[in-house]
């Protein structure tokens, strides 16, 4: 396996009643390799 992306990107989300709070998203991409 090759890692091509691994990152923690932070973003704002905004909940049904207007509260914002900060989010880390977990993002692995991998690509299987030939054997």
């Amino acid at each position: 396996w090759t890692v091509e992306r691994a990152a923690s990107p932070r973003r704002t989300a905004t909940g049904p009643d207007g509260t914002t709070a900060e989010v880390t998203d977990h993002v692995l991409v991998v690509r299987r390799t030939a054997a």
